[in-house]
């Protein structure tokens, strides 16, 4: 579950006047996520593992209002309610243990597909 909140406040300028509703962003995720650990090579443990997460949108649209010589104009988004998030991922995880390396390529389902790709390498030194 995530809440963020903001607050815009509002301005006008010459003879225009802007005004935001401060909504609440509140969304839900319900997701899964499986994996296995083995050892890959000497001194290295990979973990790869999918996640799959359901995404809801449990707040209203976001909106603002532009008022512009006497006219009125309501801007707003029209946020999915509904999306999922496919990734795969592998961690290696050299041992004794020390930060473990990541790729992750992920895909989003809503109205289409897209992905990405990344990966994370944080370096660490073990003295002995």
């Amino acid at each position: 579950m995530s809440d963020s909140r903001g607050v815009i406040d509002g301005f006008t300028l010459g003879g225009n006047k802007v005004s935001f509703g401060d909504d609440p962003d509140v969304r839900g995720r319900l997701g899964l996520r499986v994996g296995t650990s083995v050892q890959a090579w000497a001194g290295t443990t990979m973990e790869p593992f999918v996640i799959g997460s359901l995404w809801g949108n449990l707040s209203d649209d976001n909106k603002a209002t532009l008022v512009s010589t006497g006219t009125s104009f309501t801007l707003k988004d029209d946020l999915r309610d509904v999306w999922g998030d496919v990734s795969a991922s592998m961690n290696l995880v050299p041992t004794p243990l020390s930060s473990p390396r990541s790729t992750s390529p992920s895909a989003r389902i809503s109205d289409g597909i897209g992905g990405k790709a990344g990966m994370n390498c944080l370096a660490s030194t073990v003295t002995a």
